[in-house]
């Protein structure tokens, strides 16, 4: 996961060097991670590292857990707009702007690794042509690990998909 996160930071420096002034700079990374968590302890590394590895020309200054105000799912607005000059982007919680981010991924419909992987520079493409109509460069993808879904129910067990048809689910 350390070597994903920072091959992901990475990527986003990469493309952001060819914009960088002679002159020092101050990007502003929105993390909507919690400050605890440690993908979020790897941006920090990975923001340091980039300062070192620069010279210090460019300092990337790590906002987490919300502390901007910046909400996922306004992503596609305040990162045209300026806000901060980078930001992770989880797509699922983007469907009220780009509805296609919103079912890209729809948790359960990948059931292996194989799968997963498989899918994965198509998933890549979708997101950066969506991304690309909101002025956003995509520079870096992270594939997270296979999550399970479990759906629970109060008064009777669903066993089959016609079983589940017509259930309210809040997710």
């Amino acid at each position: 996961m350390r070597q994903t996160i920072r091959g992901l930071a990475l990527g986003l420096v990469g493309a952001g060097l060819l914009a960088a002034s002679a002159s020092a700079a101050e990007w502003r990374f929105n993390n909507p991670l919690p400050e605890k968590r440690p993908e979020t302890k790897e941006l920090v590394q990975w923001a340091e590292d980039v300062k070192k590895n620069s010279g210090g020309e460019i300092n990337i200054k790590v906002y987490s857990g919300g502390s901007l105000g910046l909400k996922n799912p306004d992503v596609l607005r305040f990162l045209p707009a300026g806000a901060v000059d980078m930001s992770l982007a989880w797509a699922n919680y983007l469907g009220r702007g780009a509805p296609a981010l919103g079912t890209v991924f729809v948790q359960g419909s990948i059931g292996t690794q194989d799968e997963l992987e498989k899918a994965l520079p198509v998933v890549r493409e979708i997101y950066s042509e969506v991304f690309a109509e909101w002025g956003i460069k995509a520079t870096g993808f992270v594939a997270l690990p296979m999550l399970e879904a479990s759906i629970f129910c109060r008064d009777q067990p669903i066993r089959t998909l016609a079983e589940l048809k017509g259930k309210k689910l809040r997710v």
